[in-house]
């Protein structure tokens, strides 16, 4: 990581995010409470997150609390993307996924936030 950052390449965090969270000795004390939490919600991941462990924290925060919906998309990376490609040449590093998993991982989500926003805010 420190010679991609010293020549100005693009990074990869995810496995600097899995090393600092195994060797953690106070995960109990740092991690959020998320079992107060009493609203809906939604957390959307992507299974090849190349940023840090998103699919790992939304099942886990999902577990612990059952209001929570979680979403994991295989083959999707940190930013679901109708055209990941757009985003440069590094997008495949920095962000992880493939193409197509991006895509859908954007098209499903979007379909389901507005299908679950519709639902727990109707119109009057």
């Amino acid at each position: 990581m420190f010679f991609d950052m010293m020549l100005s390449l693009p990074m990869r965090y995810r496995e600097v995010y899995e090393s600092r969270a195994q060797r953690a000795q106070n995960t109990d004390e740092a991690r959020i409470p998320i079992e107060n939490f009493q609203g809906q919600g939604l957390v959307f991941a992507g299974d090849q997150d190349a940023m840090w462990q998103g699919d790992v924290a939304a099942r886990g925060i999902a577990k612990r609390n059952p209001r929570l919906e979680a979403h994991v998309y295989p083959d999707a990376g940190h930013l679901f993307s109708d055209d990941i490609t757009s985003m440069g040449r590094s997008w495949e590093k920095t962000f992880g996924g493939t193409v197509e998993g991006n895509r859908a991982a954007k098209q499903d989500s979007d379909r389901i936030l507005l299908e679950k926003l519709a639902a727990w805010h109707p119109a009057h």
